[in-house]
């Protein structure tokens, strides 16, 4: 999946992230400080809602070339792995990721 996420693809609007909202740590492929673990606002940037991870749709895998995205249910914007969002769907901008810092090996500190 990561792999999948370091070549920019053509059918995003922002592929290299250049006007998202995100830390300066997590200006890379990823979108992340650790490739492993991504954190975004689980929030859809046209209208609010709560897009849903999509492991499993052979038509989304096939749009990102890659295994899995986000889904918005409501009004049907998608996201790639790393929260990049899909050209020609209402949501207009990538998802935010949020500071957030590694406080340990295994505890996060959002905020």
């Amino acid at each position: 999946m990561v792999r999948a996420l370091r070549w920019p693809d053509p059918e995003l609007v922002d592929p290299q992230s250049k006007r998202s909202e995100q830390p300066a740590s997590c200006a890379n492929p990823t979108r992340s400080e650790r490739a492993d673990l991504f954190v975004a606002i689980g929030i859809c940037t046209h209208l609010g809602c709560t897009p849903t991870l999509r492991l499993d749709d052979a038509a989304l895998n096939a749009e990102l070339h890659a295994p899995g995205g986000f889904v918005c249910p409501c009004h049907g914007s998608r996201y790639d792995l790393a929260g990049r969002v899909v050209k020609n769907v209402p949501a207009p901008t990538n998802l935010e990721i949020p500071d957030y810092a590694f406080t340990g090996a295994s505890t996060l500190r959002i905020g």
